[in-house]
């Protein structure tokens, strides 16, 4: 679903005027409704186009003019036009007039369709209003409409006027009642494809046959374990395990085919099941039916075939059928999260077994936490689940779409959201924190307020109150109410907690390497992880307050830090790290790891340190032994994206990424984990604010040990995110130095370097390198023998000091960066901007593909590779244009788009053209080269020669444009400008600029989407926007000071050394280092 989309056919839908079809009076209690005339009807012979506006009486059914049946019906290949009518009626529960209820996606309006609607006026006449709808819903319509019969339904985009904002708040409020009324709900999945009539068919053969057995009698608390007995094969003696069994024999060879032929993965990719509205269209009809093409499912029937398949992989995976890993992991399955939600729903409202509903939290955790789940609009993130969720009338939230396309709106009603969930006693509150993750793709929200993105990283702090005991609480037994502190601003969050400690330690470098890159860990990389922990819990010996004074309680910390103490055993439901210490696999693993290993591996030589490695074969034992396996596992879920630091008084713990020395630990009442926040400088009054950081675990505290009357205050969470620690308290001489607040001592510097030994000093400086070449060479794009120089450059330097570098170590990893000297500053966070209002605003959506540079090497449609040579051509003049929103990800991170050159605006093509034939300052931003032939495997592309304009117009179908998403701030409103109403002002871009400014146009990027590459798609949507502004009456414009950055950028530009030289500079430094390392092991030796 696309911005642009949304805003035509909000635009189509003005065209269209509901007070004449349909007049809603009281859109608080009543609601439209369509009848959608079968398709032998026609329309009626008296029925005229009219303009006449109705009396209110001609909103009511009037059946003696409905449609005449239509004995000559068109082709099969031409089917009838759509017929239907609008009318109102009061909703009531069960409904007074029965109707059904669609869920469906919007789709894009590339090629509207339209509908009849017919209305009856008072003198007996009818008028037909022709009313454009989506594709999508076009095709879903006439599937849908019975051949002989009327069907009484209700679709959001026609039964809701979509350009009355003050309708649509009211009719968006209403609607889990609408579809708790309806009498069916018609899950549209779209029409057959893929073989989705066999997969259809599967699921309703095998979920029959599973519900015959009765294995929905299980679905309860106490009935969970049992049927988990059955479906393992427990006890194969057992009459109902044999009889599950034999139903898995059964139908492995179906699922098998289907699996191998993609229909299964193609029937869990439909678009429906990424889009955030159909969650409560789903749960809360008893009645709800999947739609594919011509078949129909109960959806329950879904939930129980699913179980088999999920239970049926290691059949799956022996032969006869010898499906492979990546066969089976590609079924990313998206209903558990839809079913979860259901039965809860359903459990709720008949008071069946124990099931609570949830509350809002719970379901944006579940669509949005880990899951590809989107709404363009950003508050329909919250409004698509309102109907579904058990306290949303507590929290008191009303749809509001006023200003929809606002950044300043959309921040004040998530910001809103936050504190109603935080402040409300029926929610989960503080936990409500866990989830506020950096960078936000909501500008100007708080450091505090989540904004609910696509794949939101999860909490490592998974409960669910209804099955499981919880494991901390680290704010103690009697904190356990909330302390809300009243706050001076609805965007500044007062809580009262307890000051834990300051952050003294962190690991060297910034080590996102390690710790996010989790499902990547081997051998040497979990190794490294660990020696990180470990070194901080021997540093910690040293403090005065030390918690870990004994040997035990340090090997305690040890295994508990890295899974942040989570491991637990369902079949005991306790918190089993508690037990470990007296596990004696547990000990042969870890321990063995830990000593063994370790201690051989950090005093043999490095030859020697490799061959044990090998001998233990640490990557098979890991996955191998199920105690190992299990400990990575909780590792994965516990210490990803998570980063270890020492606090001055000797704790240990995880904190997030971005977490920095001189933040603070805190735990805030009501909270069971502890939190790490970042203080701002001070107000003028005194009060002192903090900046929120992220989530965190801290061994030691995690059972209220520092909830002492002694640390209690109150904090006050405000600003954007948290900001790195300026330059004068960032240590001198060691590039790898952690940031220092300016009250800690140097002593922690030396201590750390002591404890990582001469590992570090030289991945440091073989990383420093490559990012020196990669920066420097037209977009890390550099001659082969530049790289083999390089490679055998490290290679002899890391074989005097130990084991090479880990194969994934060489590959630069990307440091997201804001560019030098950016010059397109978000207009609507500029403080100017809000002196200024809109004269005209366009905006408008465009699909591309977007690469990264290490999509080079491959063929289309994963890669670049025929157009590689060439692009260094064009490009190895520029500095790279940056990403969205003046990001640099650098090294191989960077962001390439590829566009067909026919789908670019006519006026940026002209403008791409003028730059490149009369070398103005746009030459080489764009690159645009010819289209490989169909069939043909291209590995070298020269660009298109350049041609008069005239020929291009002809050839641009067989032209690609390959470009940095930095470049299209350069001429941003000539993607708008045309057909825009304002075209002089957007067309001119001497008046566009990044800051505001009176008669003057800015625009940026407001939304861009993500490839799915992990399912090999690179598709991406963006969307831009652009203003003509005017100065607000009574409002001044400022003056623009000094010098121009254009001075300041050439002179920087200037001073810079050749390319050549930094190179030079940089293998003699990093030469240097070596021969310094070498000398520290013959020492250490």
């Amino acid at each position: 679903m696309q911005v642009r989309k949304l805003k035509t056919i909000v635009k189509t839908l003005q065209a269209f005027n509901y007070h004449t079809a349909s007049k809603l009076e009281k859109p608080e209690t009543d609601f439209r409704l369509l009848e959608l005339y079968p398709a032998s009807a026609s329309l009626p012979s008296n029925s005229r186009p009219s303009t006449a506006e109705p009396p209110d009486n001609a909103s009511k059914p009037q059946h003696g003019n409905s449609p005449k049946s239509n004995n000559t019906m068109p082709s099969k290949d031409t089917p009838p036009p759509l017929l239907c009518r609008l009318f109102t009626t009061p909703l009531t529960n069960p409904s007074t007039t029965p109707f059904k209820a669609l869920s469906y996606v919007w789709g894009s309006d590339a090629t509207p369709h339209s509908i009849n609607v017919i209305s009856t006026l008072p003198n007996g006449t009818t008028t037909t209003l022709s009313l454009r709808i989506t594709s999508s819903l076009h095709t879903a319509l006439l599937h849908l409409r019975d051949p002989d019969v009327p069907i009484t339904i209700w679709i959001d985009q026609l039964c809701i006027d979509q350009s009355n904002p003050a309708e649509k708040s009211a009719q968006v409020s209403l609607m889990g009642k609408i579809y708790s009324a309806a009498s069916q709900v018609l899950v549209w999945l779209g029409p057959a494809s893929h073989n989705s009539d066999s997969v259809m068919q599967l699921w309703a053969a095998v979920g029959q046959e599973v519900r015959d057995m009765g294995i929905e009698r299980y679905y309860t608390k106490e009935g969970w374990p049992l049927l988990h007995d059955i479906m393992s094969n427990t006890d194969p003696s057992d009459p109902e395990t044999r009889q599950y069994q034999a139903l898995l024999q059964k139908h492995a060879p179906d699922f098998a085919a289907q699996i191998r032929d993609g229909s299964i993965k193609s029937w869990f990719e439909r678009p429906w099941f990424t889009r955030a509205w159909v969650t409560q269209e789903f749960c809360l009809c008893p009645d709800t039916v999947f739609v594919c093409g011509d078949q129909k499912l109960d959806v329950d029937l879904v939930m129980l075939a699913g179980q088999i398949l999920s239970y049926s992989t290691l059949l799956l995976v022996r032969p006869p059928y010898s499906l492979t890993v990546e066969e089976l992991s590609s079924l990313d399955d998206p209903t558990a999260d839809f079913f979860s939600c259901r039965k809860r729903r359903r459990g709720y409202e008949t008071k069946t077994g124990d099931a609570k509903g949830d509350t809002l939290f719970v379901l944006l955790k579940k669509m949005f936490v880990g899951r590809e789940t989107y709404a363009k609009v950003w508050r329909d993130r919250v409004y698509s689940l309102l109907g579904l969720a058990v306290n949303a009338e507590a929290l008191g939230i009303r749809p509001d779409y006023g200003d929809l396309w606002g950044e300043e709106k959309t921040v004040e009603i998530m910001t809103d959201v936050a504190r109603r969930m935080i402040t409300n006693d029926y929610s989960e509150r503080v936990d409500v924190l866990c989830y506020s993750r950096f960078p936000k793709e909501v500008p100007g929200l708080p450091s505090w307020v989540p904004d609910w993105k696509t794949n939101t990283v999860k909490s490592y702090y998974q409960v669910q109150e209804v099955v499981d005991p919880h494991y901390f609480a680290a704010c103690g037994e009697g904190n356990l109410e909330v302390q809300v502190v009243p706050s001076w601003s609805t965007r500044v969050l007062g809580l009262g907690g307890f000051w834990v400690d300051t952050v003294d330690m962190l690991p060297p470098g910034d080590g996102k390497e390690v710790w996010s890159d989790v499902h990547r860990w081997d051998g040497p990389r979990l190794m490294g992880y660990l020696r990180q922990v470990e070194a901080l819990l021997e540093a910690a010996i040293s403090r005065p307050s030390n918690p870990y004074g004994s040997d035990e309680r340090r090997l305690e910390a040890l295994w508990r830090v890295p899974i942040a103490d989570t491991w637990d055993d369902r079949s005991t439901g306790v918190r089993a790290s508690r037990e470990l210490k007296v596990d004696v696999q547990f000990r042969q693993v870890v321990e063995a790891m830990l000593y063994d290993i370790w201690m051989k591996t950090t005093t043999a030589e490095p030859a020697e340190a490799q061959r044990i490695m090998d001998e233990f074969n640490w990557d098979e034992r890991m996955r191998k032994d199920k105690l190992g396996a299990k400990y990575r596992q909780f590792m994965l879920s516990g210490g990803g994206n998570k980063k270890p630091f020492l606090t001055t008084k000797g704790y240990v713990g995880m904190g997030p990424p971005d977490m920095e020395v001189g933040d603070v630990v805190v735990v805030f009442c009501g909270g069971r984990i502890p939190f790490v926040v970042r203080q701002l400088p001070a107000k003028e009054d005194g009060r002192k604010t903090f900046s929120f950081v992220g989530e965190a675990f801290c061994d030691g505290i995690m059972d209220g040990e520092a909830a002492m009357e002694e640390n209690r205050g109150d904090f006050f969470l405000e600003g954007p995110a948290a900001k790195k620690y300026n330059a004068a308290e960032i240590s001198a001489g060691h590039p790898d130095s952690p940031r220092i607040s300016p009250t800690f001592p140097q002593s922690t510097l030396s201590e750390l370097h002591q404890i990582w030994k001469f590992g570090t000093p030289l991945r440091r400086t073989t990383r420093q390198l490559f990012f020196v070449w990669n920066s420097s060479m037209m977009m890390g794009m550099m001659a082969v023998d530049s790289w083999m120089m390089a490679a055998s450059f490290l290679a002899s330097t890391t074989s005097a000091l130990g084991p090479n570098v880990p194969e994934t170590e060489k590959r630069l990893p990307g440091k997201p960066a804001p560019m030098p000297n950016w010059k397109w500053p978000n207009p609507f966070q500029s403080s100017r901007a809000a002196k200024y209002e809109a004269t005209c605003q366009v905006q408008r959506s465009f699909k591309a593909e977007e690469f990264k540079l290490d999509d080079l090497a491959q063929n289309p449609p994963l890669g670049l590779l025929p157009w590689r040579d060439a692009l260094k051509d064009v490009f190895a003049e520029r500095e790279y244009p940056g990403g969205w929103d003046g990001i640099d990800n650098h090294g191989y991170d960077r962001n390439i788009l590829k566009m067909d050159y026919e789908t670019v605006p006519l006026k940026v093509r002209e403008w791409i053209e003028e730059q490149e034939r009369k070398e103005l300052p746009g030459q080489g931003l764009f690159a645009l080269f010819a289209r490989p032939a169909p069939g043909t495997r291209v590995f070298k592309q020269v660009p298109v020669p350049k041609e008069p304009t005239p020929e291009f117009r002809e050839k641009d179908d067989r032209r690609v444009l390959i470009f940095a998403p930095g470049a299209i701030y350069e001429n941003l409103p000539l993607w708008l400008g045309e057909d825009s109403g304002c075209d002089d002002e957007m067309l001119d871009l001497a008046k566009y600029s990044g800051q505001a400014k009176d008669g003057g146009v800015i625009g940026y990027p407001i939304y861009h989407s993500k490839p799915q590459r992990s399912k090999g798609e690179r598709d991406i949507e963006f969307s831009l926007l652009a203003q003509v502004v005017k100065l607000k009456e009574g409002e001044t414009e400022e003056v623009a000071e000094s010098s121009s950055q254009a001075e300041a950028g050439a002179k920087t530009e200037a001073e810079k050394p050749a390319v050549t030289e930094v190179v030079k500079e940089a293998v003699k430094e990093a030469t240097e280092a070596v021969k310094e390392a070498t000398e520290a092991v013959k020492d250490e030796l």
